[in-house]
């Protein structure tokens, strides 16, 4: 997954995590959310939907939907 990381007031450079990783901080509380960069407006972001952690028949998913039954990003181009 391509990511910024917030670091104050300004973002980090793009960063890459994966699977596991992104479990590991949506278990710890940390917010994820989807959008893109406003283009020439530098670290500005236009966010979407948050993240999130659903359980489902004790499996893990990453979605942007507490029912999800997989992992599912609506909105989420794939690269």
């Amino acid at each position: 997954m391509r990511a910024y990381e917030r670091r104050g007031v300004a973002f980090s450079d793009l960063v890459l995590l994966d699977r596991k990783t992104l479990l590991e901080r949506l278990k710890a509380k940390k917010r994820f959310a989807t959008g893109q960069r406003k283009e020439l407006w530098a670290g500005t972001f236009e966010t979407s939907r948050d993240l999130l952690l659903a359980l489902r028949d004790g499996k893990e998913y990453v979605s942007t939907r507490a029912d999800a039954s997989r992992d599912e990003l609506d909105g989420v181009p794939v690269i």
